[in-house]
């Protein structure tokens, strides 16, 4: 359940002497589809407002986001997200901060999305790719996930971590789609809304964008 995935998620932070942001655990799943579906605006800007107040709180250079990969619509709402409070932080700031992202379905090492110039690459050595794995592996409720990847990418592929710097102002759309057709999660839920699990498909077009880009708009005026 997801009680259970956020105190795994907890225990990873801890094991990595990381601590949970000032977001963490904000919505259940069922919320983040109905605020997409819904287009509730008021709820993404009030994440973003305080993910944009920890940034600065904390004095961070860096956010390190998912990318936009048209495979779930609540990992590309989180880039958004992270797109837009870099964006507050970094008029309130000093000096501008820098937005990262990395995919979470495509090759690790794979250059995607609509991307800066900047790319950051660290190779692991054998233990500390054993380690990676290792912590992967004790997040019991994304096994069968994990398990996908590495049957995807080989356990090699994940040797390689790459950052790649967020384009300012990029396509979203191209992003979210690359290929130009249904992104995953349209056909997913297609066949969840024929088999009566799920009652309506969450769309690009109809739900996922004109969200995006109002909080992009929002984002500009802050």
């Amino acid at each position: 359940g997801e009680a259970g995935r956020l105190e795994s998620t907890r225990g990873v932070l801890q094991r990595a002497g990381c601590k949970p942001g000032a977001v963490f655990g904000d919505w259940t799943d069922r919320e983040a589809y109905r605020i997409i579906l819904e287009q509730d605006l008021a709820a993404v800007q009030a994440v973003v407002e305080e993910v944009a107040g920890d940034l600065l709180a904390e004095s961070s250079t860096q956010l390190v986001s998912d990318a936009v990969e048209g495979f779930n619509a609540v990992h590309d709402l989180c880039y958004v997200i992270a797109e837009s409070a870099v964006a507050i932080a970094s008029r309130r700031a000093p000096r501008p901060l820098e937005h990262l992202f990395f995919p979470l379905e495509a090759a690790p090492a794979e250059r995607i999305g609509d991307a800066g110039a900047g790319r950051v690459q660290v190779c692991l050595d054998a233990s500390a790719l054993e380690r990676k794995l290792e912590a992967a592996r004790a997040y019991p409720e994304l096994r069968a996930e994990v398990d996908r990847a590495v049957l995807a990418h080989s356990t090699e592929g994940f040797g390689v971590e790459v950052l790649t710097e967020a384009a300012q102002n990029g396509d979203l759309l191209a992003m979210a789609a690359p290929r130009g057709g249904a992104p995953s999660y349209e056909v997913f839920g297609e066949r969840r809304v024929a088999d009566g699990i799920y009652r309506q498909v969450l769309r690009l077009q109809e739900h996922w964008w004109p969200l995006a880009r109002s909080i992009r708009r929002w984002a500009r005026t802050q």
